[in-house]
C-alpha cells in the first residue's frame, strides 16, 4: 500500500470462512506512522449497500503503528452474512483530529462463493 497512491486488489472469500490479510502503509518504500489512526475496510454490494464494516478495535488490529502494519480479519460469521457474489470494498484512514484528510489506501473487489455444506 502506497500512501497518496490508491492500490487495487482481488480477493475471495467463502461464507462462514475467516478473512484475514495484513497490510503495510508506506509512502516510497517507507513505512507510514499509523498509530492511533482511524482505519475502516468496508464491503458494500453493488446496490452501494454496506454488508460490512471493520475498523479499529472491531475486526482492524494496527499490528505496528511506527511500521504501518495492520491486519484485517472478518469472522466466520461475519462472512456468512455477506450475499454471495461479487462486491466493492475499500480502505480508508485518517490520522484523526479535526480536518483530517481521508486517505482511500486500497480499492478493491470481493468475490464471495457459498458456504460449503
Amino acid at each position: 500500500m502506497v500512501g497518496g497512491k490508491m492500490t487495487v486488489f482481488q480477493a475471495s472469500v467463502r461464507q462462514g470462512i475467516d478473512w484475514l490479510f495484513d497490510l503495510t502503509a508506506t509512502s516510497g518504500g517507507v513505512p507510514i506512522d499509523i498509530t492511533g489512526w482511524s482505519i475502516e475496510l468496508e464491503v458494500r454490494n453493488w446496490n452501494a449497500v454496506s454488508e460490512l464494516i471493520l475498523t479499529v478495535g472491531s475486526g482492524v488490529t494496527i499490528t505496528d503503528g511506527a511500521a504501518g502494519e495492520m491486519s484485517f480479519r472478518a469472522t466466520a460469521a461475519q462472512t456468512l452474512a455477506i450475499d454471495e457474489g461479487t462486491h466493492d470494498f475499500n480502505v480508508k484512514a485518517s490520522p484523526g483530529g479535526s480536518g483530517a484528510v481521508v486517505y482511500e489506501w486500497l480499492v478493491g473487489v470481493l468475490r464471495v462463493s457459498r458456504e460449503l455444506a
